[in-house]
């Protein structure tokens, strides 16, 4: 669901770029790249949580095999707006009157799930909800 390391990369990167152009006697391009890059590091990063951003988020719902739980489900989610489904998909053991629905989500940034949770919980012949991270699609 999240890149990790990308900053540390491209200040990798961007450092290579001021050794070469040290090395090539370009020193004025060389010292205002590296004003640029400490500034965009150092000062933007108190800029960076005034932007919210998307997290992919993979909910897991256990349930009896109740008729209309999936409709249920999708009227629930409908009342928290910071969260949509991407993809539902169930897998259904006849034998246990199981149904099992794994849901992808999309959601915002510092989103609390314990209202979300819990109101699915009292949804009828829940047994079991868990949230992990997503795959980004």
């Amino acid at each position: 669901g999240s890149v990790r390391g990308l900053t540390t990369a491209a200040g990798m990167w961007m450092i290579t770029a001021v050794g070469l152009a040290v090395g090539a006697g370009y020193f004025i391009p060389a010292i205002l790249v590296a004003i640029f890059s400490l500034f965009s590091l150092y000062v933007l990063r108190y800029i960076k949580p005034l932007f919210r951003r998307d997290v992919y988020t993979s909910l897991t719902l256990v349930s009896d095999d109740v008729g209309g739980q999936l409709k249920r489900i999708e009227k629930v989610m409908e009342k928290y707006p910071f969260s949509t489904i991407q993809f539902v998909s169930f897998d259904r053991k006849l034998d246990q009157g199981v149904i099992t629905f794994k849901i992808s989500l999309l959601s915002r940034e510092d989103v609390e799930w314990r209202e979300l949770t819990h109101d699915l919980t009292q949804l009828p012949g829940v047994r079991e909800i868990a949230l992990d991270e997503g795959t980004v699609p």
